[in-house]
């Protein structure tokens, strides 16, 4: 019987909140909102780097070795590179509760991921097509 009072009572307080409920009740929702505010960013780039993944496998399927290499060259540097750099580093500021860091390691990701793709894109570029001349 204890349980059902309890149940109405909180039943009862979320209808019809007093005055005293409805100041608490807004100072959490501040707090949540003080404190984030990324989830949607967050969800947004991640959601770009799937399908752009997503796209970029299904631009190299079945393609030759060049054409794959120079696809996704050109995925880590347009899509990965900025996005998951981003990402990881947001993250971290946030479990950190530092946004400096949260630039200082964009700023180290960032480039490394541009060059990764760069060498990639470079080595799709200039490698030789290899031709079967066993005929």
């Amino acid at each position: 019987m204890s349980k059902n009072i309890y149940s109405y009572l909180l039943l009862q307080a979320y209808l019809f909140p007093s005055k005293r409920q409805k100041r608490k009740r807004c100072k959490v929702k501040e707090k949540l909102a003080a404190k984030g505010g990324d989830e949607m960013a967050i969800g947004v780039a991640l959601t770009v780097l799937v399908v752009g993944l997503m796209f970029a496998s299904g631009l190299s399927r079945g393609k030759t070795a060049k054409r794959k290499y120079i696809v996704w060259g050109t995925t880590i540097i347009l899509i990965i590179a900025p996005f998951f750099s981003w990402v990881v580093s947001v993250l971290y500021a946030i479990s950190q509760e530092e946004g400096f860091a949260g630039v200082a390691l964009m700023m180290l990701l960032f480039p490394f991921f541009f060059l990764v793709g760069l060498v990639t894109m470079l080595i799709g570029v200039f490698k030789k097509e290899s031709t079967n001349k066993s005929i």
